[in-house]
């Protein structure tokens, strides 16, 4: 498990990265969607379908997001547990 201060920053670099695409989607989602659609093709075993709306990558974005607090709050509550 990774510390709540290492979460906390983890955090705060992945809002950096979403709040940026939504400026410059290309620049921050491109490389990921990428991966996302070659990595699913491979699974599928047919060829890559590339959207540009970059879905995929958003939503990844958001399961990253909503795992981080996930552990954040596993964290917290070890944390305040092994204090008593």
């Amino acid at each position: 498990m990774v510390s709540s201060a290492n979460t906390f920053e983890i955090m705060r670099v992945l809002e950096d990265v979403v709040d940026s695409a939504q400026y410059a989607p290309t620049e921050y989602l491109s490389q990921l969607e990428h991966f996302l659609t070659r990595q699913s093709s491979d699974q599928a075993g047919g060829p890559a379908t590339r959207g540009e709306d970059f879905s995929g990558a958003r939503r990844k974005l958001e399961e990253v997001r909503l795992a981080l607090a996930r552990n954040l709050a596993r964290s917290l509550v070890l944390n305040v547990h092994d204090q008593f």
